[in-house]
């Protein structure tokens, strides 16, 4: 009877050495879970007519507008044909002033030879003034028309990519109206909520791989905040900032979205019920499901139901994993 009960004894401890049913010597495990999530951007712009006009071209939604490019074009005729009709009268007034600064030069040689008159002189001096006077208002009302012309194009100073457009092109649009809304697709954050117990497995830095439900690739996110107040008695949200351009899909400012997070648990392990783990002493015991757990704290409490190679423990035990007899934290269920 002794033999047959050590020969089950070893049976036992082998099964649990050779199949266990959680690998107690790994460094890390994946964890992979469905999320609820929101969007928050961290470029978003609206773009403005800076003149009224006519909108000759928008970018389409999509469309990525990149830096010192072109963010619209308006047409507005009759300021162009102002412009136009300035620097005519700009070029004839130029060639009025250097006629009367020719005739200046040449009385003033004649009245040092005392071939012309001090009258004339005078009277030559106050024309090429009211002639500049007049070129220089010319040129002033030039550069006025010029930024107003100019108005109707902007040049984009960010990056991004058109999620909404409020105009179409040949529509009149008054100074200061909304045309379309540009945000930043490379750099955005996710907001989603995790077991409060996972926080401390996630520290600023971590990298985490997430997917949105209008994509079907991994994007690749790190943490950047964990909020202190919790959504629910065992969630908590946590801030993600992507390392990546989102390829496909529009984000928006308050985007509800949905998907999945992938997580890799350096050093921390979730126990499943009925999970066999090994104690600083060598010996195994099988554990139940949680009995009790105190979130951010580093302990977690489980029921034994079974004791593998040790009579000490009684079944039914509380053992807390993060106490001496085991050699590794835990997050809990």
């Amino acid at each position: 009877m002794k033999k047959i009960y050590l020969l089950l004894i070893l049976s036992m401890a082998y099964n649990v050495i050779a199949n266990p049913q959680f690998t107690i010597d790994e460094s890390h495990q994946i964890l992979v879970s469905e999320y609820t999530g929101k969007i928050r951007t961290l470029n978003e712009q609206v773009v403005a007519a800076k003149a009224e006009g006519f909108v000759e071209q928008i970018p389409n939604i999509g469309d990525k507008v990149l830096n010192n490019q072109s963010l619209y074009k308006q047409e507005n005729k009759l300021l162009k044909s102002e412009l136009i009709q300035k620097n005519k009268l700009i070029a004839a007034q130029e060639a009025v002033e250097k006629l009367y600064q020719k005739q200046y030069e040449r009385m003033k040689s004649l009245n040092e030879r005392q071939l012309g008159a001090q009258n004339d002189i005078e009277r030559m001096e106050v024309d090429l003034i009211n002639a500049q006077l007049a070129l220089t208002q010319l040129r002033s009302e030039q550069i006025i028309l010029e930024q107003k012309v100019n108005s109707l194009s902007s040049i984009s100073s960010v990056t991004g990519t058109v999620i909404q457009r409020y105009v179409q092109p040949g529509q009149y649009v008054s100074r200061g109206e909304s045309l379309y809304q540009l945000v930043d697709m490379d750099r955005w954050i996710l907001e989603i909520p995790v077991r409060a117990s996972l926080t401390r497995a996630l520290p600023i830095g971590t990298p985490i791989k997430i997917k949105l439900d209008t994509t079907s690739d991994w994007i690749d996110m790190r943490v950047i905040g964990v909020e202190t107040q919790t959504v629910s008695n065992t969630l908590v949200n946590i801030r993600l900032l992507s390392n990546e351009t989102l390829q496909k899909g529009l984000l928006f400012d308050g985007l509800q979205v949905f998907g999945s997070y992938k997580i890799e648990l350096r050093n921390m392990y979730v126990l499943p019920a009925s999970s066999i783990v090994k104690r600083q002493d060598g010996h195994y015991v099988r554990l139940g499901q949680d009995e009790s757990s105190q979130e951010g704290q580093q302990m977690t409490k489980i029921k034994v139901v079974s004791e593998i190679g040790h009579r000490k423990i009684v079944q039914g035990d509380t053992l807390r994993l993060n106490s001496k007899l085991f050699t590794f934290p835990t997050l809990g269920e």
